[in-house]
């Protein structure tokens, strides 16, 4: 019963990662129509520079976190600016293409400007573990964790409460209609691409926080937080985070019950069956096609 208590905290402390940058990939899906390849490298380039101002400089992770998060600003914008904008009233198969096109130049910047080599970020967070009723709890993934839960519920008030997430839903749900109602499109995308870009920073360094920091580090989580998206429902934010949390506490399952070739294949064996039974996702809804 130990074991199975175990997978489970391990998976949901796992999970939270993933839910964070599967809200990122479904944000832009929803808003745009689009699967954002270069999630993983955006996220990278700007935790380099966390590590570069707040380590390597030695100005400390509040001055790091501060450029990082301007980083992150910064390139959402670009990214929209640049590529979005031009290609976004097109076909959106190009800005696809686009995307995957910024994925490889983006890692090629990361490798040129910060090396090639392995890091150790450093983040400021708390060590050690806590054994509960026979179940370890790693405080770092906790605090983790933590920070996940916050960030997700943070962009929930955001699109909830305010003047740009009713704008963001409603360009969602229909972009002609909500333009007719004075929705300006170009605001809504430019944030769409920020916020999006600023989460994948978060992901970033949680993840960099428990592995090392390298070029093309987030890869392997953009594939799983890409499944969880997938699960949950790419037009379902909640889906997506809810989508993170399954996958993870499934991986765990596996890592402690199945062979390890079933772990290896799970992600693709998620997208295979989901796609197969319920295309949407399990929190997701077909729609019609925009025009």
């Amino acid at each position: 019963m130990s074991g199975l208590l175990q997978a489970l905290v391990t998976g949901l402390m796992t999970g939270g990662v993933y839910a964070l940058l599967a809200l990122s990939i479904a944000l832009i899906f929803k808003t745009m129509d689009t699967v954002n390849f270069a999630t993983a490298s955006m996220g990278a380039f700007c935790a380099f520079l966390f590590f570069q101002v707040g380590t390597v400089l030695g100005l400390g992770w509040g001055p790091g976190l501060l450029v990082a998060a301007l980083g992150a600003v910064a390139l959402g914008w670009a990214v929209e600016r640049g590529i979005v904008r031009p290609l976004g009233g097109g076909d959106l198969f190009r800005l696809v293409l686009a995307t995957m096109g910024l994925d490889i130049l983006l890692n090629n910047a990361t490798q040129i400007f910060f090396g090639s080599g392995v890091q150790n970020i450093n983040a400021p967070l708390p060590t050690g573990a806590w054994d509960v009723g026979g179940v370890t709890i790693d405080l770092t993934r906790l605090v983790i964790l933590a920070i996940a839960v916050a960030s997700t519920a943070a962009i929930a008030l955001v699109l909830r409460y305010t003047n740009l997430g009713i704008g963001m839903r409603a360009f969602a749900q229909d972009p002609q209609a909500a333009a007719l109602m004075g929705v300006p499109a170009r605001t809504v995308s430019r944030w769409t691409w920020i916020i999006s870009s600023l989460l994948g920073l978060v992901a970033a360094i949680m993840v960099a926080s428990v592995s090392v920091l390298s070029v093309g580090f987030l890869q392997g989580t953009f594939i799983s937080a890409f499944t969880a998206a997938v699960l949950g429902g790419l037009s379902s934010l909640p889906g997506a985070v809810a989508g993170g949390f399954i996958l993870g506490v499934l991986e765990a399952l596996s890592i402690s019950y199945a062979p390890r070739a079933v772990t290896i294949v799970l992600p693709v064996l998620i997208i295979l069956v989901v796609l197969m039974i319920r295309p949407a996702g399990l929190f997701g809804r077909l729609s019609a096609q925009r025009a």
